[in-house]
């Protein structure tokens, strides 16, 4: 067995902040494929004070390349003949050396590994991201992108600190957008008087405005806080192939909780035109929702604004606007 001797910061500055080759480190054990178990269990006691992490036993080939891994967990369960080409794990999950933190720390949690090999684009061996710092990566960029409300992965600049801006400075940030959900509060206040004539026909119409309002924001919220999650571990992704695949959910989404509704109209009101009024506008507010859910926070981040401030109140007002406007639309369309 052999070990890297040379330290992690003599070649972090060759890397770009937040990247995996300026997190890893070089002090981990190593091993060749014809080593044995006990060979390298020995060396690996005799070494031990000179490795920065010891979750696994990285095997090289000749040429540095990354050939396997194996656990110390399992170098202390097999026997002492056994060969390490023969108890390796060969398909290893590695990162690049210019991949970002969070795609590390992905990486980590989707595939249940305490520590990322780090390889280059030839598959040579570079070193590993050990597990303290993908703790750390997970505290530096999972609490800034999920604990806010539309959770965007964006320079701190453009977003509000409670703690540290001035009251008056908080509330000049979003009274703007407050007001503009006030006005379109009155707005879709004025939607609804014009449609009087049909809900003073059909008063089970109103009865259902809360539930295809909620149900098209809750669908809206939740494509809030995925893209919110997604971008933070994916802030290179391809956004038309992300929502086109978001549209496809959400159609299903709409479809399965548009046919109960439709089965819940008929049997207990025992109307199947109000019942196609209700499942029709069903689907067709949720599916709105992509708009609000998916465009709104990405186009606030465009735009330089804080997202927490801007989603909230512009989302869920354009939201309520859509819902009333295409059920309503629906109603006079049907009856």
């Amino acid at each position: 067995m052999e070990d890297i001797a040379r330290k992690q910061n003599m070649h972090a500055h060759h890397y770009r902040p937040e990247t995996a080759g300026r997190l890893m480190t070089e002090d981990v054990p190593t091993a060749k494929p014809g080593d044995s178990i006990g060979s390298v269990r020995d060396e690996l006691l005799q070494r031990i004070h000179r490795f920065e992490t010891i979750n696994y036993v990285y095997v090289v080939n000749g040429r540095r390349r990354l050939a396997g891994v194996l656990s110390i967990k399992d170098l202390l369960r097999r026997e002492p003949t056994e060969k390490i080409s023969d108890v390796m794990k060969k398909d290893v999950i590695t990162a690049k050396p210019h991949s970002s933190v969070a795609h590390v720390a992905h990486l980590a949690a989707k595939h249940n590994i305490k520590a990322v090999p780090v390889t280059s684009k030839d598959e040579e061996f570079l070193g590993v991201v050990p597990s303290d710092e993908i703790i750390a990566i997970f505290n530096r960029q999972f609490s800034r992108h999920l604990h806010s409300r539309a959770g965007i992965s964006q320079p701190s600049e453009i977003n509000d600190n409670i703690l540290s801006l001035p009251i008056w400075t908080s509330f000049r940030h979003r009274i703007p957008w407050l007001l503009a959900g006030l006005i379109g509060g009155i707005a879709i206040a004025g939607t609804i008087d014009g449609f009087a004539r049909i809900l003073e026909n059909n008063l089970i119409l109103a009865a259902f405005i809360p539930l295809i309002v909620y149900t098209s924001d809750a669908v809206g919220s939740q494509m809030n806080l995925f893209i919110a999650r997604d971008l933070a571990i994916h802030p290179l992704m391809n956004v038309l192939v992300y929502a086109k695949r978001q549209f496809i959910i959400t159609f299903l989404i709409a479809g399965t909780l548009a046919a109960l509704l439709f089965l819940y109209a008929v049997i207990v009101h025992q109307d199947i035109v109000i019942a196609s009024i209700l499942a029709s506008a069903l689907i067709a507010t949720i599916l709105s929702s992509i708009v609000t859910g998916l465009l709104i926070p990405y186009m606030a981040i465009r735009m330089r604004y804080d997202p927490a401030n801007v989603s909230g109140p512009i989302a869920t007002i354009i939201q309520d606007f859509l819902s009333v406007l295409i059920y309503f639309s629906i109603a006079s369309f049907m009856l």
